[in-house]
């Protein structure tokens, strides 16, 4: 997995961006990833990558927290936490981005016959096809301790 930071020069928040990407993938339990830092210094730039302000966090090339149309542009970026906007989301919300991206690609890689095997291990088939069990189904399952499990 590939976490790219796109910030722009002399960033406030850069420094504290790159601790919570390591932070929230050892959490998340992914040790092979690549953290790398993007400096965009050009309007241009900033255009080209679809910039909504630093820093952007990038898992495997995706904004997870990306808004639908939000500007570009050479700026500060800020998120919603629990206790208003902040320069940097909270580290449960990056972790659960990353748990969801590890999640995509161990499934494309089983789905090319490449994969680690146990990205559906405990889920019921229709859980791993392509229609899924819809909306809702799976519920809490893997939260609550009392939960019977997933249904289809």
């Amino acid at each position: 997995m590939e976490i790219e930071l796109l910030v722009v020069p002399g960033c406030p928040n850069a420094t504290g961006a790159h601790a919570l990407a390591r932070e929230a993938a050892r959490q998340a339990g992914i040790a092979d990833v690549v953290t790398k830092v993007t400096v965009v210094g050009t309007d241009q730039a900033a255009r080209r990558r679809g910039f909504a302000g630093s820093p952007t966090f990038l898992v495997d090339g995706i904004d997870p927290f990306a808004v639908p149309a939000t500007a570009t542009g050479l700026t500060c970026r800020v998120y919603s936490t629990a206790t208003g906007l902040a320069g940097l989301p909270e580290l449960a919300e990056l972790r659960a981005a990353l748990v969801r991206a590890d999640a995509a690609r161990a499934s494309e890689e089983d789905d090319r016959g490449t994969g680690r095997g146990a990205s559906h291990a405990g889920l019921p088939p229709c859980a791993a096809s392509e229609t899924g069990p819809g909306p809702g189904r799976l519920g809490r399952y893997g939260t609550d301790p009392r939960s019977p499990g997933p249904t289809c």
